[in-house]
């Protein structure tokens, strides 16, 4: 009889471990993306929130004619590491 999981990868993480978002540097073990030789995390729906936040006050400062146009997700996101 096979193994109900045959074919599929597993992890040796645990089930917490979807409710987290790695930095994206990490997979190339670049220095800024660790702490201690650990990847940097943040929950995940903590960092969607952030990001639509940032995309909002852009939005506003579009709204404002502060700038012309809005950050790109990258540049977002760089930004958000960057304080982490």
């Amino acid at each position: 009889m096979a193994s109900q999981n045959s074919g599929k990868k597993r992890s040796n993480r645990g089930w917490w471990w979807d409710h987290f978002t790695e930095h994206p540097g990490y997979a190339n073990k670049e220095e800024n993306s660790m702490v201690s030789r650990k990847a940097k995390v943040i929950c995940t729906g903590a960092y969607e929130q952030c990001i639509t936040r940032e995309q909002q006050a852009d939005q506003e400062q579009i709204r404002l004619r502060q700038h012309d146009s809005p950050r790109n997700i990258s540049a977002i996101t760089s930004a958000l590491w960057a304080t982490a």
